[in-house]
């Protein structure tokens, strides 16, 4: 479904849209604290996004403008996380072979997708959202306008994921600073505990309760 926002498209991504998503994730994330993916380049991003596109446990919308099709931002979450965890496991030898010239490249990558996948498999870690509907990357390009974009994107994903019956949905937020912190709760985000990411970053585990986001912003009013 297309939905039409003034000079705005939002839609769900398709596979096609896999290296379009990668180059956005890339130019927002490098300028991110903490933030190793974007380093992994092009093209292992892209095969990444094509597993998430192709998942049926996956929701991801997107952002173009309406007057040249310039992809904007996209948001991405999926309604299960174990369960899209699995669809990585299945594809973690083709990924990995993809990495390998980036490990080549930057050998500190590798540890740091070693610390990530511990991580996962160890019950005792409490920074990544291991289960349940879950907030993975919410992205808007640099000096793309509408400015606004990036809260309609947002406040959109988040219905979207109240009508696929979530109660709620979990994000990790790293917070450098404390802006960051204040827009999560103007955001309707309830913080549910506070811990360090893999390098030691102080990170925040948010919850957003659906029904009362909702509520309090509808889809007409932000």
């Amino acid at each position: 479904k297309i939905i039409m926002e003034k000079s705005l498209i939002f839609r769900f991504a398709k596979p096609s849209d896999a290296k379009h998503l990668a180059g956005l994730h890339i130019i927002c994330g490098q300028k991110q604290t903490g933030s190793f993916m974007p380093f992994l380049g092009l093209r292992f991003l892209t095969s990444y996004y094509k597993i998430i596109l192709s998942s049926e446990y996956s929701v991801v919308i997107l952002a173009q403008c309406k007057e040249d099709g310039e992809y904007l931002g996209f948001h991405s979450g999926s309604i299960d996380a174990r369960a899209m965890r699995n669809d990585f496991s299945k594809a973690k030898i083709r990924l990995g072979w993809i990495a390998i010239t980036s490990f080549f490249l930057k050998p500190k990558l590798l540890l740091e997708v070693i610390k990530r996948h511990r991580a996962l498999n160890d019950s005792s870690s409490d920074f990544i959202i291991k289960e349940g509907p879950r907030g993975e990357y919410w992205a808007w390009k640099p000096g793309g306008l509408p400015s606004y974009g990036a809260a309609k994107l947002h406040n959109l994903w988040h219905h979207i994921m109240f009508t696929m019956d979530c109660k709620y949905v979990r994000s990790e937020v790293n917070v450098d600073h404390s802006k960051v912190r204040k827009a999560v709760i103007a955001m309707g985000g309830q913080i549910l505990s506070e811990t360090k990411d893999l390098n030691n970053q102080p990170r925040i585990i948010v919850e957003y309760d659906l029904r009362k986001y909702c509520q309090r912003f509808p889809l007409n009013k932000v």
